[in-house]
């Protein structure tokens, strides 16, 4: 049944508006015969969504982590139709900590399936990546990972582990039936709550998984439910804009795990690519320096935050001749431009290739699977560290660079 389904990503995390008289997770009081009647409960809010010809809803998924950085909303709009028919609309929040405000990620999505053809569209400010294939259950089912609860519409049915069921409790105004059962999220185990409402389907689902750092938590909700409402069949017609980009991230996903990123002590390779003014800029021009190459994107929000922390450790080690090529990738020269003229590090070289994901040269010659990643060059150009991802400014960055500046081929040069 689709309760079971979870996108235990390591880069999401959740707030969640909690009553103190009622707990979100953990063993409540069970009723005689629980495990019965929460067998039968999942059972109907499975089968209410497999026989509906339709559903519409509003939806949100936020999740929480105990590290900063990491905390994801997405919230959107749902259409199911059948056969295969699809369509979601979805916007995308992050935060430092849950004490800060959710911000615009800057890059939305929007997933379509006329039945026949599935187009997954990765949406920035300026650009467009398009994913198009085959419509298929997994295809549809991935397009609903942020909204597990109604899953089984397209025939998702795994059985969640040791179903019980708790008292009801009251969410937005509302009764509901709570099920208490357990989830395998692949990197954790997942003790979850789902809120059954009286028209047989699941509300709500609180997913809690204890780490050694902390509680993470993932909160999906689904409002104004319709069953069975007409949709016309514009609602899954999608065409991509004319000037949207390949979305390559199998191809990519493929190299990232058959070669992996460049190890320390390989000579970084060589590229040419054009900075902000134009100006065709090599990495080869920076030989005999330290070099932070970071390969970013406009969109990518750990991205932004990372970059005043990068500027921070080139600054600070300026009479050592250290510097910084940042090269945007997966981006559009316009996206790209615009960000350019809104943003100012006057101590990193800011740089694009525009080429398509999986032929530029982050992909094709340094092998990143995701942004941002940071390789640390010595002077004599090989290869010292590799920092991938942000959460938060840390010793990482500087550790490498006081390597590079020291190593004996720096010395030797």
């Amino acid at each position: 049944m689709a309760l079971a389904l979870v996108a235990a990503t390591a880069d999401a995390d959740v707030a969640i508006d909690t009553n103190p008289a009622t707990p979100l997770l953990g063993k409540g009081a069970e009723r005689p015969g629980a495990s019965t009647n929460a067998s039968a409960l999942i059972d109907k809010a499975a089968s209410t969504l497999a026989s509906a010809k339709s559903l519409t809803a509003d939806f949100e998924e936020n999740d929480s982590y105990p590290t900063p950085y990491k905390d994801l909303a997405q919230r959107g709009t749902v259409t199911l139709a059948r056969p295969g028919k699809l369509h979601v609309e979805i916007k995308r929040y992050r935060r430092v900590t849950s004490a800060d405000a959710w911000t615009p990620s800057g890059n939305d999505a929007l997933s379509v399936s006329d039945g026949a053809t599935y187009s997954y569209a990765f949406l920035h400010p300026h650009s467009t990546q398009i994913k198009q294939e085959a419509s298929s259950t997994d295809s549809l089912l991935g397009a609903l990972k942020p909204l597990p609860e109604v899953a089984a519409f397209f025939g998702a049915s795994p059985t969640p582990d040791a179903p019980t069921l708790l008292s009801p409790e009251t969410w937005e105004g509302a009764q509901y039936q709570v099920v208490d059962y357990t989830v395998d999220g692949g990197h954790q185990t997942f003790d979850a709550h789902a809120y059954i409402g009286d028209d047989g389907l699941v509300h709500r689902l609180i997913y809690r998984a204890e780490t050694q750092r902390g509680d993470v938590v993932k909160e999906y909700l689904i409002r104004n439910v319709r069953l069975n409402a007409a949709a016309p069949d514009s609602t899954f017609a999608y065409q991509p804009p004319a000037d949207a980009t390949p979305l390559d991230s199998s191809r990519l996903t493929g190299l990232a795990s058959r070669e992996g990123p460049l190890t320390p002590g390989t000579i970084a390779p060589d590229f040419a690519v054009k900075d902000a003014h134009g100006k065709v800029v090599k990495l080869s021009d920076f030989r005999g320096k330290t070099v932070i190459l970071d390969f970013w994107a406009t969109w990518c929000w750990p991205c932004n935050q990372s970059l005043p922390h990068t500027e921070a450790v080139v600054e600070k080690n300026r009479d050592k001749n250290v510097v910084a090529l940042a090269v945007a990738i997966w981006d559009s020269q316009t996206g790209f431009d615009a960000w350019t003229a809104k943003h100012h590090y006057s101590s990193i070289d800011f740089a694009i290739d525009p080429s398509p994901q999986g032929k530029d040269v982050a992909s094709a010659l340094y092998h990143i699977p995701s942004t941002p990643t940071a390789y640390v060059i010595d002077p004599a150009g090989k290869i010292v560290s590799v920092v991938s991802g942000y959460t938060g400014p840390t010793d990482e960055l500087q550790a490498a660079v006081d390597t590079a500046v020291s190593s004996k081929t720096a010395s030797a040069k």
